[in-house]
């Protein structure tokens, strides 16, 4: 004898399940949205801090490098006689 779906079952009609609603869809898709956000924003972050604070950055470098050229006894001493004679050395 054939067995029914039921009896098969234990007595209960098993429904199929469908995916999530679109709904869920597009509400999971924001958070992931702004959490991509949130990481691009901390990489940003993180390297403009480094370019600017980093001890071999090439903005310290060049600061470093202008601080010595301008202690420099020769430049010193142009910057001497422009104050004194301005555009005429």
């Amino acid at each position: 004898r054939l067995r029914s779906k039921e009896e098969n079952d234990g007595g209960q009609v098993s429904v199929p399940r469908r995916g999530p609603s679109t709904a869920h869809k597009v509400k999971e898709a924001g958070k992931d949205l702004t959490y991509l956000i949130v990481v691009l924003i901390g990489l940003g972050v993180t390297v403009v801090f480094q370019e600017l604070f980093s001890s071999s950055s090439p903005n310290k470098v060049y600061s470093k490098a202008f601080n010595e050229a301008r202690l420099h006894p020769e430049v010193r001493l142009e910057q001497r006689l422009f104050k004194l004679w301005g555009n005429f050395f």
